[in-house]
């Protein structure tokens, strides 16, 4: 029989032994239609001109004000680097940056 919890639920064999698996190192990942690539400084300069023709409204929900020119965008990018368990990545579109993205809380533990 299964080891139960504390609601006396089956909760499956134990693992002993487990381990967390170490945090993911930043990678250039190419997909089918586009390819992620590490959050670096020297993206800043190309992402300025996508990042800002959005509209406002896409910064509704984000910590952040939005990007209007060279300054905001450096800005940005040292963030997005120096937040904890995050992994940011630039989104590249037919050899374009499109925009970025980010995992968010990575945590191995």
């Amino acid at each position: 029989m299964a080891p139960l919890n504390h609601f006396d639920q089956p909760i499956g064999e134990s693992l002993d032994g487990w381990a967390p698996p170490a945090a993911p190192e930043p990678r250039t990942i190419a997909g089918a239609y586009c390819t992620l690539k590490p959050l670096e400084a020297k993206h800043a300069e190309r992402m300025v001109e996508p990042i800002s023709q959005g509209h406002d409204t896409s910064w509704t929900y984000l910590p952040w004000e939005p990007v209007r020119n060279l300054t905001d965008m450096r800005q940005l990018v040292e963030t997005l680097n120096n937040l904890d368990g995050w992994s940011p990545y630039v989104v590249e579109v037919d050899r374009e940056l499109a925009g970025f993205l980010a995992y968010l809380r990575i945590a191995p533990q």
